[in-house]
């Protein structure tokens, strides 16, 4: 059985599934490619981890492009 959950139930070194990402890439270079983005990604939630952080804030930051929203979030260790 698959467990969603919400951001405010997410812990330090947590897995989660990221699934149905829908990025915004309206400010691309305009070098006239699409990049190459994941719809679905797991995500180990680092040790700093605090009430309020966004995994899409965590993803924006490691692949460089905002997130206009994500599906769900899931336990990727359920």
């Amino acid at each position: 059985m698959i467990k969603t959950v919400d951001e405010d139930q997410i812990n330090p070194s947590d897995k989660i599934n990221a699934i149905g990402i829908s990025w915004d890439i309206s400010n691309d270079d305009d070098d006239g490619e699409t990049p190459d983005l994941p719809e679905n990604v797991e995500v180990e939630i680092p040790s700093n981890w605090e009430l309020g952080d966004s995994v899409a804030d965590l993803l924006s930051n490691q692949y460089g492009f905002c997130i206009h929203s994500i599906k769900a979030l899931e336990r990727a260790d359920a």
